[in-house]
């Protein structure tokens, strides 16, 4: 959930539309030819309570190798968005198909994906890791495990009155943390580690993080401190408790929250999980380790 975003849930921009005629947004590589679905072998593994996070800067355009593994109904749905959103959905899109080829046979355009009826995608009649995908301005971040997980990560940047939006959301104890955490930085930072909690556990839940702000409450801690460096890949490693939630114990939800860079807040909670990783991909969705498929 974007937190400034104020459209009426379930309602769906119109722009891109000029009668019955669909228009590409700017910076949207043309699809020529879909690739062909076939199968390699993975380059990644996941071991029981491992889990991997793949981190990458939002591009000025979506790389071509994302656009071209888009499934036809994804093709059409970004082409009803605003240049921004579109290029982060297919961003994240791509990204997904491209993070599940590296640990299952499928290569990333035969993945079939389906949305629930809260509107997350998941696997149709398909075997592979649990996954979860978030998106702001200037990050998108795909999350996968063996068990259930969510992500989340926010722009801090974008907050303008954490105040507000704590009393307004947040269990009366919460609100206590974020008025109480010094100056503006400080209470944005605080309040986005709260929020970013919530809603990836929401999103691991599959459920909307409108119902479930105000009945977890997390522990008080300090995201960081002095700990906290502007390099991008300078995790603080805080993992946490869900408080008295009852879901924690039945579950054995596991939390963490970072900084992967200056601007960004990022959340994971994962069902069992015992170890975080994270991996970064350039801006053309390339990694050292393992290049696209």
């Amino acid at each position: 959930m974007n937190i400034a975003d104020t459209r009426p849930v379930g309602t769906r921009p119109e722009w891109g539309r000029k009668g019955a005629t669909l228009t590409r947004p700017p910076g949207i590589p043309t699809v020529r030819s879909q690739v062909k679905p076939s199968a390699q072998n993975p380059t990644h593994s996941l071991a029981p309570g491992e889990v991997h996070v793949w981190l990458m800067p939002e591009p000025a355009a979506p790389p071509e190798a994302f656009a071209a593994v888009l499934a036809a109904s994804e093709r059409d749905e970004f082409a009803r968005m605003a240049p921004a959103p579109a290029r982060r959905f297919v961003c994240g899109r791509g990204l997904l198909r491209h993070t599940l080829s590296r640990y299952a046979d499928p290569l990333p355009a035969a993945w079939v994906l389906q949305r629930t009826e809260r509107g997350r995608p998941e696997l149709l009649g398909m075997a592979g890791p649990s996954f979860n995908v978030s998106h702001t301005q200037g990050l998108v971040v795909c999350a996968v495990s063996a068990g259930t997980v969510g992500v989340d990560v926010e722009r801090g940047r974008r907050l303008k009155d954490p105040k507000a939006l704590a009393k307004r959301f947040f269990h009366p104890e919460e609100a206590s943390q974020v008025l109480g955490a010094g100056g503006e930085d400080a209470r944005r930072a605080c309040f986005l580690r709260l929020w970013t909690l919530k809603e990836a556990h929401a999103k691991a839940l599959g459920c909307g993080v409108a119902g479930q702000l105000g009945k977890l409450r997390f522990p008080a801690r300090l995201p960081g401190g002095a700990r906290e460096k502007e390099a991008r890949d300078d995790f603080v490693e805080a993992p946490i408790s869900l408080g008295d939630a009852e879901s924690s114990a039945e579950r054995g939800w596991v939390c963490w929250y970072r900084r992967p860079t200056a601007a960004h807040h990022l959340s994971v909670v994962a069902a069992g999980g015992t170890e975080l990783s994270c991996h970064w991909l350039d801006t053309a969705g390339h990694d050292a380790t393992a290049p696209l498929r």
